[in-house]
């Protein structure tokens, strides 16, 4: 259906993360997207061939605020004929043509790498739809969303890229995106769900579901 931009809210971001062995940076990430989102909902998966498990850092957080969970395969991953359905679906690169070769193993497990991720993904986006949340954080355990503020005489690069490619249907909208950018607060001065609360009813929450993160 037509999506419908969020109204205020007093409760805390989302996030999915798919993590390997990343136990050390597991612990500062939580920790600050705790406070900087504030993050109160985590869905965690680990990759099956990682050698260590996030579950004693999750742990750490049963008595917080944080609903953390820790999703295994079974949680979202298919079986038998409908996974290997998803897996001929992958379209990759022909080895042969960059001198490359590849056993039928090493492409399977490729292809099974690419569709384990997008599921994840589905699914935990599915999952916090229903329970009704309403931003998702989507990054990895070594990025960390901060807020990224123009600095003085800072010139838009981004911008010009965005225009060359899509040509703005809405020249006022840049110049407004320019004049929040100018606006973000200073990382620990206020929370990224404060700042949704006050920006709500304007571009880009208003108009963007999805929102990349430069």
């Amino acid at each position: 259906g037509r999506w419908h931009p969020p109204s205020p809210s007093s409760d805390g971001l989302a996030a999915c993360l798919l993590v390997k062995d990343d136990n050390d940076r597991l612990v500062e990430w939580i920790a600050y997207h705790y406070v900087a989102l504030p993050l109160r909902h985590l869905i965690v998966t680990s990759d099956p061939s990682a050698r260590t498990s996030p579950r004693p850092v999750l742990e750490r957080w049963g008595r917080s605020e944080l609903h953390a969970r820790l999703w295994t395969d079974a949680d979202f991953l298919p079986k038998g004929a409908r996974l290997e359905g998803l897996l001929k679906k992958v379209r990759l690169p022909d080895p042969a043509q960059r001198g490359i070769v590849v056993s039928a193993g090493e492409e399977r497990t490729f292809r099974t790498h690419i569709v384990r991720q997008e599921r994840f993904l589905k699914e935990c986006l599915a999952t916090f739809k229903r329970e009704g949340r309403d931003w998702v954080l989507l990054v990895d355990s070594d990025e960390y969303a901060v807020f990224n503020a123009a600095g003085s005489g800072e010139e838009e690069f981004i911008y010009a890229e965005v225009e060359l490619n899509a040509p703005a249907t809405r020249p006022w909208r840049r110049e407004h995106l320019r004049r929040r950018r100018a606006e973000l607060p200073r990382t620990g001065e206020a929370t990224v769900r404060d700042l949704i609360n006050v920006q709500h009813a304007s571009p880009p929450w208003v108009d963007e579901p999805c929102m990349p993160l430069p």
